[in-house]
């Protein structure tokens, strides 16, 4: 969103009406749920607790974005979303580096929050997928061998992936899409079980050629606070 685009939004406003509806689940959940607001970084929750929440995130185009997007971090903390399941992911698969690990749980989970979000409240879902039609990337193909890329465009929609990712990920595209639909209706531990799926599907895609983005090895986040944020929208879901 542009700076005169976010000039024409009452700022004021959507903060309260943030802060009202965290305290409504709150009061559903009957543990404290707070909000604190930026104009940078990520946009991410922590601890089942607390939202972070960046006013100027790059895929807010309008107000109905900012609702959804807020909507979409609510719904990390209602259904539940832990990142101590991905702790077990690190232990079971060692080779593979954490970042990669919790994006590709981040992406599993978004589908199933909002999937459960969208069933309680049928008339936010359109604004889930006007968040995802921002994601939609279909310009850039030298990221077509990029399985985290892939995964990132199948749970956005993008309707090209299958011909636009790499010969070897086409039936990992295949494979992917129906397993993402595995964990509509389900639980946190559900997801936990396709992206441990999904990681055995890349390393026998990949075996000992494994592409950098999940690759052991390369830079991992410095601390707990990093990784948490890394289950939530400003790491790439």
């Amino acid at each position: 969103m542009t700076e005169t685009e976010m000039s024409l939004i009452d700022t004021d406003k959507f903060r309260r009406t943030c802060e009202q509806l965290c305290q409504g689940v709150s009061k559903m959940l009957h543990r404290n749920v707070s909000i604190t607001f930026t104009e940078d970084g990520g946009t991410y929750t922590i601890n089942g607790k607390h939202i972070t929440y960046n006013l100027k995130f790059p895929l807010i185009k309008s107000e109905t974005d900012m609702f959804a997007l807020l909507h979409h971090e609510l719904a990390h903390i209602v259904f539940k979303s832990d990142m101590r399941y991905a702790k077990k992911l690190f232990k079971e698969f060692p080779d593979v580096n954490e970042e990669g690990i919790c994006t590709i749980l981040n992406i599993v989970e978004d589908v199933r929050i909002e999937h459960a979000w969208g069933k309680l409240y049928p008339g936010h879902y359109n604004g889930f997928l006007g968040l995802r039609d921002s994601m939609i990337d279909d310009e850039d193909k030298s990221l077509s061998d990029n399985p985290l890329w892939v995964l990132l465009q199948i749970r956005a929609g993008n309707d090209n992936i299958r011909d636009m990712a790499s010969p070897k990920l086409k039936n990992f595209v295949d494979v992917v899409m129906t397993k993402l639909n595995d964990v509509r209706n389900n639980s946190a531990w559900a997801s936990v079980i396709v992206t441990k799926e999904i990681i055995v599907l890349l390393n026998a895609y990949f075996k000992d050629n494994k592409p950098e983005c999940i690759k052991c090895g390369k830079k991992l986040l410095k601390n707990k606070s990093e990784r948490e944020q890394q289950m939530h929208y400003g790491a790439g879901l």
